[in-house]
Formats: C-alpha cells, sequence, structure tokens
C-alpha cells in the first residue's frame, strides 16, 4: 500500500463462499501503488470520490458509482479530492464467479466491460450484500443475497472474454524473460 491514512477498515474472510475477501473503509484518505488481485473486484462508493488508473484510463467513482475490476488486472487506487473516502469492496474468487456464470446460463470466463457503472439501485444491492455478508449470522441468507446480487451484476454488466488466454501469453513473458537472464 502506498500513502494513507486509516480512521476505519476492516478486512474479514467468509471460507464458505471460496474464501471471500470482504474490506471496508470509512473516512480514509490513501493511495494504493500499482497493484492487481487474483479475484474479481466489486466495490461501492458511499462518500467522497475513489479513483483508480485501469487498463490505461483514469476513472473517477462518485457516491452510489459501483466498481469493477477483473482478476489480475493492474490498477491504482487512492482517494480522489480532498474528501475522505468510504467504500466498501467484495473479492470473489474466479471460481466463485464461474459457478454463479454457470447458474444463469453463462458459459465461459465473465469479464467486467466497465470499471465504473452509475447506478443507484445495483449501489444499493451491493452495500446490502455487503452488509449481510458482514453482520448476518445466517449463512442461507448470506448465500442467497450473495446468488442474486452477483447473478444480476454477471448478467448486466459482464460480457465473455478469453482473459485467460491473455493471462498465460503473460506467464509465458515471463518464462521467456527467465530463460534469458543468466543464473
Amino acid at each position: 500500500m502506498g500513502n494513507s491514512t486509516h480512521q476505519n477498515t476492516k478486512y474479514w474472510l467468509i471460507p464458505e463462499f471460496d474464501n471471500l475477501e470482504l474490506f471496508r473503509a470509512k473516512a480514509l484518505r490513501f493511495s494504493y501503488a500499482r497493484h492487481s488481485h487474483p479475484s474479481y473486484s466489486i466495490g461501492i462508493i458511499e462518500a467522497g470520490v475513489g479513483g483508480n488508473y485501469y487498463q490505461g484510463t483514469t476513472y473517477l467513482a462518485p457516491p452510489k458509482s459501483v466498481i469493477f475490476m477483473n482478476p489480475e488486472e493492474a490498477h491504482t487506487g487512492y482517494s480522489a479530492e480532498e474528501l475522505p473516502l468510504t467504500y466498501r469492496m467484495l473479492y470473489p474468487s474466479i471460481d466463485f464467479i464461474q459457478q454463479i456464470a454457470a447458474e444463469v446460463q453463462i458459459d465461459g470466463f465473465p469479464y467486467f466491460r466497465d470499471a465504473v457503472v452509475q447506478n443507484e439501485v445495483l449501489s444499493r444491492s451491493v452495500f446490502s450484500l455487503h452488509a449481510v455478508l458482514e453482520y448476518s449470522q445466517e449463512r442461507l441468507e448470506q448465500q442467497s443475497l450473495l446468488v442474486e446480487v452477483l447473478s444480476a451484476i454477471l448478467l448486466h454488466h459482464a460480457t465473455l472474454k478469453t482473459c485467460s488466454i491473455r493471462l498465460n501469453k503473460e506467464h509465458q513473458a515471463v518464462r521467456l524473460i527467465k530463460e534469458y537472464l543468466p543464473g
């Protein structure tokens, strides 16, 4: 992580949902260096403006925005403007997303088309899901809402793309560089 002032953050995971990772930050001023996640990244902005550099473009996400990032795609993250940022993130695994995709008859590798979506209804749905995953002890309630929200996201905001081929090419490039280097 780069520069940050953490006022209130929480990170946890839920093993029952393929180690679903969750993160919540309140009143945060931060700047994350370029990094990637092995999972999908789905988040909402509650207050402040989030910024990131992703896929060659700078994105700004005001309140009620929904953020989507695909696995292994490098990005930065920062609180834009002088206001502290409050946001929530979910990091579902590739396998978990593919299971949900199969349930709604999506075959292949789901790929998010847009990094930031302005959709107040979807933002409220993701917020409700995140809150249920944080506070409810009822696994059936958690699972039902998780499947419902992720299914809607996949049906309305994902397309199919052969990302795995691109990832394999990146890995092949690393292998070729290692073979070229002495030692």
